[in-house]
């Protein structure tokens, strides 16, 4: 058996996924797709400010890219599992 299936959402402040990935689904199993964003770790000294009470901190954090001149692309991930996990 193959389910196939098109989804689009959208996100308040983002813009609309609109696109066709195929997952073979084995019989008794959950199928699922995960979308990995385009992302960078960028590390530095950043500034945080809590009502009035800034503070700084060096550290690694990966942050979401718009576009990569490099030519990266956000990923779909067909998954499949004989047991049912939740998303959250």
């Amino acid at each position: 058996m193959q389910l196939s299936n098109q989804l689009s959402q959208v996100w308040q402040g983002s813009e609309s996924v609109n696109n066709q990935v195929t997952v073979p689904v084995p019989a008794n199993n959950y199928g699922w797709v995960t979308l990995s964003v385009l992302a960078k770790k960028v590390t530095g000294t950043w500034t945080f400010d809590a009502r009035g009470f800034p503070w700084t901190a060096e550290d690694t954090v990966t942050v979401p890219l718009k576009d990569d001149p490099k030519g990266g692309a956000t990923l779909y991930i067909a998954n499949t599992s004989p047991t049912f996990t939740s998303c959250g």
